[in-house]
């Protein structure tokens, strides 16, 4: 008996079709930018800011700082920094470099040399051109605005190190890729990196060139006495990357690019930094400093640990365990890279995202040892929050601010580097994690005891608020203890820097009011009988003005502390 035949689902039938329409649809053709293979050059060592780097970080930092972005026209930074050092000209009249105060481009309106059309589209796009800010009356007109205006005055002094950074790029009379990668020639030398263009004095053929031409090579570096060759061979592949730039010859740039990057690490085999650590970086980048993925994991067991503690879900809590502790590594991971990186035997807490990651960092380390011993879910639910909070804030701040917070790896001013620079910082960024966590209790408990009737509340809900009470309570402890001592080691660190422990600095003045809160929300519970709501209301509020002397005070106020 033959059965019958079953007919052909709907979907196979949607799949056949779409196959047949993506295999008939000719091949769309790859652009040069997508046929290149730039690999070698963003691993390529850059010695930038006291700081070595990739040529990947380093393009990444200079088109932000002239554009507001990392990308210009869909192409990755590297791409963009080689074509504007090759192709200057296509580049200095372009409207590429953002002015992010709105206020400051209505200034521009008082120029008469540019038409009504370009002053609307200056205030609305917020954009100019390298060749804009050069002319004399543009000049003219900053400098007059920067001595009557201190509310401009940073966005001026982003305007010019955009600029600066621009005119760095577009070096129309060399043409050479505007980075310290030329690794110190040798014992003899000055330990410092060069860039190409330094180097021509180095090679008697470019310098005759030179000499032909009415110009004068630059001093060369000592060291490099032994090195005429590697340098001659240097700029031929730096000249056919060029020629084969201008000529969109894809295997030219490829080889040269590969050429380049390999006579580079042969000048100074023992300076160079390992491929392990270039690339690394380079996949440190892409990942988005490791901020996003992290943030991921923690923001599920978040959800998980909520879950866990307002719906009485205690199956829910070893996996909310396992992607705490997931995220953590993860967290981890972005920290040990990062201190892998810029070196020495203090973790990185230099600047603002430093210091927020390495904060959030010892909120979750905390709320995951007290989450294992008091397995409610309370702990690990404000641990988690603080720290998918910091990463993610970490990662839009420049996005939604216009303004870096120190995502690019530096060294700290001279002076301030002393090892109760790290001592100071830990603590008062630990303390900053744990306000937090009693922030985000605090709102928590606030909002069940209003939800669930306030002093009328049922019988059976009071032993849940008194030990959510009992578990902020930790939290905000810790927090005052803390705080209290970093800012004491903090007066250490400011009498050896600056010559004397407290000067009513911004950020010195709001630690201590910060402290204060945190003082009060720890002695009011002997003298109220609300205790646990006075410690919720002060918790609350004390997250706001932290938050506001650790962030807010570095845009809105000027002071010793602006650089972190």
């Amino acid at each position: 008996m033959k059965l019958p035949k079953k007919p052909t689902p709907p979907w196979v039938f949607a799949l056949l079709c779409l196959t047949a329409i993506f295999t008939t649809l000719p091949a769309r053709a790859e652009t040069f930018a997508e046929q290149i293979d730039l690999s070698p050059l963003r691993t390529m060592a850059v010695q930038h800011n006291q700081t070595m780097k990739t040529l990947d970080t380093f393009a990444r930092e200079a088109i932000w700082q002239i554009t507001g972005h990392e990308k210009l026209d869909g192409q990755e930074s590297v791409y963009t920094l080689l074509d504007m050092s090759f192709h200057p000209d296509e580049f200095v009249s372009r409207n590429i470099i953002k002015i992010i105060n709105v206020p400051l481009r209505e200034e521009f309106e008082n120029l008469e040399s540019i038409d009504d059309a370009e002053k609307q589209r200056i205030i609305k796009q917020g954009t100019v051109s390298l060749a804009f800010l050069e002319r004399p009356e543009v000049q003219t007109l900053l400098v007059k605005v920067q001595s009557s205006s201190v509310t401009k005055s940073k966005a001026i002094n982003q305007i010019m190190s955009a600029r600066a950074a621009m005119q760095e790029i577009c070096q129309l009379e060399w043409g050479f890729i505007p980075a310290a990668i030329v690794p110190p020639g040798g014992s003899s030398g000055d330990g410092l990196w060069h860039r190409p263009v330094e180097m021509i004095g180095a090679v008697p053929e470019l310098s005759a060139m030179l000499k032909q031409h009415g110009d004068a090579p630059l001093a060369t570096p000592q060291g490099y006495e032994d090195k005429q060759q590697l340098l001659s061979s240097m700029f031929a592949a730096t000249g056919s990357l060029m020629r084969g730039w201008d000529n969109q010859d894809v295997s030219l740039v490829n080889q040269s690019a590969q050429n380049l990057a390999t006579l580079m690490q042969q000048i100074n085999p023992a300076a160079y930094p390992s491929h392990a650590k270039r690339a690394v970086e380079v996949m440190y980048n892409r990942l988005t400093m490791l901020t996003i993925p992290g943030a991921i994991f923690y923001f599920i067991a978040f959800v998980l640990f909520l879950m866990c503690a307002q719906a009485q879900a205690p199956k829910l809590h070893p996996w909310a365990l396992v992607f705490m502790i997931i995220g953590l590594l993860i967290h981890s991971t972005g920290i040990g890279i990062r201190w892998w990186l810029v070196g020495g035997i203090f973790p990185p807490i230099k600047n603002e995202f430093e210091s927020v990651m390495c904060s959030a960092w010892f909120g979750a380390v905390v709320g995951l040892i007290l989450e294992l011993r008091k397995p409610r879910g309370f702990f690990g639910a404000a641990a988690s929050f603080v720290g998918m909070l910091a990463l993610v804030a970490i990662f839009a701040a420049p996005f939604v601010t216009d303004h870096q917070i120190g995502g690019e790896i530096g060294q700290v001013q001279g002076i301030l580097m002393s090892y109760w620079l790290y001592i100071h910082v830990t603590m008062v960024t630990a303390s900053y994690s744990l306000i937090g966590m009693g922030f985000l209790l605090s709102t928590w408990w606030l909002a069940r005891y209003y939800l669930r009737g306030g002093a009328s509340a049922p019988a059976s809900e009071r032993p849940f608020l008194a030990m959510f009470d009992l578990c902020n309570l930790t939290a905000l402890q810790l927090a005052f203890w803390m705080l209290g001592a970093g800012i004491i080691l903090g007066a250490i660190w400011a009498d050896q820097s600056w010559g004397r422990p407290w000067g009513w600095d911004p950020k010195e003045t709001f630690a201590l009011v910060t402290w204060m809160v945190y003082l009060i929300a720890v002695h009011v519970r002997v003298v109220t009988k609300d205790k646990a709501w006075w410690t919720a209301v002060l918790g609350f509020v004390g997250f706001w003005i932290m938050l506001f002397n650790w962030i807010g005070v570095n845009f809105f106020l000027v002071g010793l502390h602006s650089y972190a």
